[in-house]
This record gives structure tokens, sequence and C-alpha cells, in this order.
């Protein structure tokens, strides 16, 4: 059996945390693990340029093996059509360019407009996979920090709250691992609080269940209600109630993330667009080799094929949010990110109200810069006077302090 403290130091050194110092246990930093799949976090630095040079998580390599090919192609036709007499004089009569020119502008149009509104929908399907994953982690962090802050103080229940808590923490990290390999897919190993002091036949059970969190879901609002019976947890119904509407959101919020995973981009759409995409790299070439010099030919090609297939394979990456692509969301860092949030509660000055000390006699509030502040270098910046002024002195000081 373990102090709080010692389960504390122990937790942090499974989740291969370090301490900063022996004799403060309380920051903390995460190392992840080096195999770790990350979201790329790039710099773009002052002029927003040099980071466009980046090849990991870049699509340029998939757009430039259908440009380049298609840039020898318009090479090529420019060469044949130089050494060519008879299509060489037609081509300098503009026989070739006239009529199909709006024609070939149309296509072009209609293909940047179907591009540019996947990679819309598919930024929209990103954008709402973190946010309702964040909102996930929020709603379950703060039911868990809630039924922390419900805990009795009676001295006699400790041995049960400190038991009920580390349940707690452990069926938590459980719901929001498998909540993760639900979105991710088992390829994926996560990192979970230890689960010694669990009845095998229940650990079995779940092993062998599709639909894990459900369960494990089930199992705390079961533990919540035994323990609110037996005296561990003393806020009343009406506010403890809060906590399955924390959990019940959680769990709504997981299940609209998982329709961005179950309904993919329509099949008919991107087929046409694909489709559109090779004939435009076919076309492409003989309309600029038959319309333009050679250098001109083969630049505009190769920037304009580069260009829709870069949009497009961009949108590909956009339209799974959850996997184990560079461009993915890192939820293996999520876990661990929870994980440290989960036991962090159980430190000891978590768990009780800071003490602080009130002096009637001060009639003066002063307002430091929070660095200086927490780390005791202390130097006013403002100071704003309260006793024995009206209720409207105290709001024109505290608007002066806003500005």
């Amino acid at each position: 059996k373990l102090s709080r403290f010692a389960f504390w130091s122990a937790a942090l050194r499974q989740l291969n945390l370090t301490l900063p110092c022996a004799d403060c246990p309380a920051p903390i930093r995460l190392q992840p693990c080096a195999h770790c799949p990350k979201m790329i976090y790039y710099e773009p630095g002052n002029w927003h340029v040099l980071f466009a040079f980046r090849s990991k998580g870049s699509v340029l390599h998939k757009a430039l093996a259908w440009s380049i090919p298609a840039s020898l192609l318009a090479l090529g036709l420019r060469l044949f059509l130089e050494y060519c007499e008879p299509l060489a004089e037609a081509h300098a009569a503009g026989e070739f360019s006239v009529g199909v020119s709006q024609a070939w502008s149309s296509y072009n149009f209609t293909l940047g407009f179907l591009i540019v509104f996947r990679t819309q929908q598919s930024y929209s399907r990103f954008w709402e996979g973190a946010t309702l994953l964040q909102q996930t982690r929020g709603e379950w962090f703060n039911a868990t920090s809630s039924l922390f802050a419900f805990s009795t103080t009676k001295a006699e229940k400790q041995d049960e709250v400190r038991r009920f808590q580390h349940m707690l923490v452990r069926l938590m990290s459980m719901l929001w691992c498998t909540a993760l390999e639900q979105l991710g897919g088992s390829e994926f190993d996560f990192e979970v609080v230890d689960l010694s002091g669990f009845d095998t036949e229940a650990l079995d059970f779940l092993r062998d269940q599709q639909d894990k969190c459900e369960i494990i879901l089930q199992w705390i609002q079961r533990m919540v209600m035994y323990h609110q019976e037996t005296g561990v947890l003393v806020a009343a119904p009406p506010i403890l109630s809060r906590v399955f509407q924390e959990l019940s959101r959680g769990i709504v919020l997981l299940e609209r993330t998982q329709t961005i995973i179950d309904i993919i981009f329509p099949f008919p759409y991107a087929q046409i667009i694909t489709m559109a995409l090779c004939m435009h790299s076919l076309m492409m070439p003989v309309m600029c080799s038959f319309g333009m010099t050679t250098p001109w030919a083969v630049s505009l090609t190769f920037l304009s094929v580069t260009a829709f297939w870069g949009i497009n394979y961009t949108a590909c990456e956009l339209e799974r949010p959850f996997g184990n692509d560079v461009n993915d969301l890192p939820i293996l860092l999520k876990q661990q990110d929870m994980n440290i949030s989960l036991i962090r509660l159980l430190h000891p000055l978590v768990q009780k109200c800071p003490v602080f000390e009130y002096h009637d006699s001060d009639e003066e509030l002063s307002c430091y810069m929070w660095k200086q502040a927490i780390n005791g270098t202390e130097a006013v910046t403002k100071k704003v006077t309260w006793k024995g002024k009206s209720r409207y002195a105290e709001l024109q000081d505290l608007d002066s302090l806003q500005k």
C-alpha cells in the first residue's frame, strides 16, 4: 500500500514524467514517446515562406507525380509541332486555339470550384473532429473533478474516499482510452493508469466487448450511485446530477465525432473529381502546346496540374482526422495528457484549498504581473482603493484598471 505522495511519484514514473525538483512534486513535464505520431507544428516565421519547403507532411510529392509527366508531355508536343510543318502552319493560323479556349476555361473553372468545395468540406470535418474531441475531454474531466470535490472530508471515511478516487481515476483513464481507440482504430496502443486491483472477470468481459465505452460509462455511473448511498459523496442529489449530465454530454459528443469516421466523403463526388483531374492532366499539355510557346506551355502545365492535384490531396488528408498519419490529430498525446490531468487530481495539494490570510486593515488591492507574482518577485503595477467608497466609485476604478 502506497501513501498518497508515494502513489503520485510512482504514477509519474509510470507515465514517463519527470519532476524538476524533489521538494516540489507539483510541476510536471511530459516526455512523449519518440514513436508517437504527432501533428506537425510549424513556425511560419516573419515572412511565412521558409516553412513551405518542408517535406514532412507535404502532399507536393504526390502532386509532382502528375505535374512532371504532364510538363514533359507538353514539351514533347511543342517539339513535335515545331518539326511538323502542317501542324505548325495551323498553329500559326490560330485554328486550334480560338475554337476551344472558352470551353477549356469553363472546364477549368468547374473543376476548380469542385476541388475548392471539397477542401472546404474536408477542413470543416477536420476542425469539427478536433473541437468535439476537446469538448468530450472537457466534459469527462470536469465530471471527475466534480466528484473529487463532492467527496466527504470526514476522517473516518478517508480510506473509502481514497479508494473511490483511485478507482475513478482508473475508470476515467480507461473510458478516454477506449473512446480514442474507437475513433483511431485498434492499431493504436494507448497508455492507461495502472489497472491492478480490478477483478479479472470484469476486465476479461470488457476485453471481449465491442462497445467498451458504454460499459465503462455504466460502471462509473453505478460507482457514483453506490458511493453516494454509502456517504462518500456528500453533494445533494440535484448537485450530483450535474456529473451525470456531463458524462452523458461526453458520450453524445463522442457519437457525433464517430459520424466523421462512419460517414466519409460521398463516393460519386470523389469519383467525378478524380476523373476530371485525370482528364485535366492529359488535356492541359495539349491545350498549352497548341496555344503557347514552349517555355510558357511547360511552365503553365506544371503549375496548373500541381495546384489542382495538390489541393485535392490536401482535402484527402483532412477528410479523416483520426489516424496515424502525420497530419492527423495527435490522439496518443491526448491520452497521455488526460492521464496526467487525472493523476494530478490525486495530489494532496490539489484536493485542498490553499491557505489564505486576510487582513481587514488593507484599504488597497494591488495588482501584480502574473509571472512575477507566482515566482515571488512582486512588483506592483496598479493599486485600487475600495474601502469607504461608493459602488459607483468602485466601478470607476475597475473601469480605469481595465483600460
